[in-house]
């Protein structure tokens, strides 16, 4: 994934690459190799997690969403990741703390990844809390 990631030219800062029209060509590549290798989790989002960690990465997903250019590709990505997750059944308190929430009114109302932890929340909780 790294080598082909480089190949498109697209070991840029973060921001850049979520902008770059090449990058759905690399997300198609992802989907190819985890689909010929069975993996049970997204190449890509283990590579961009790698690369600039959990909470960077949600973070920058976040602000793409606002424009109609990057929104489909921001919202793919987020996606795969909260599959990820929850194919692992991550505890939700992980997810939390890996996003770099703090229980701190001020934090949570202006953190970017605050809709991001609503939204796994839910979907884990439907999942895995039934009663």
């Amino acid at each position: 994934m790294d080598e082909v990631l480089k190949l498109l030219k697209l070991d840029d800062e973060l921001s850049a690459l979520l902008a770059n029209p090449k990058l759905s060509i690399w997300i198609q590549y992802g989907r190819l190799v985890g689909k010929e290798n069975k993996l049970s989790s997204s190449p890509v989002i283990a590579e961009l997690t790698k690369r600039y960690g959990v909470a960077k990465l949600s973070e920058s997903i976040q602000a793409p969403k606002k424009s109609v250019w990057t929104r489909k590709i921001a919202q793919e990505l987020q996606d795969l990741k909260l599959k990820q997750w929850l194919d692992a059944k991550t505890d939700p308190k992980v997810v939390f703390v890996l996003l770099g929430l703090k229980i701190s009114k001020p934090v949570l109302e202006s953190s970017p990844n605050t809709p991001v932890f609503a939204r796994y929340y839910k979907i884990f909780s439907e999942l895995h809390l039934k009663a």
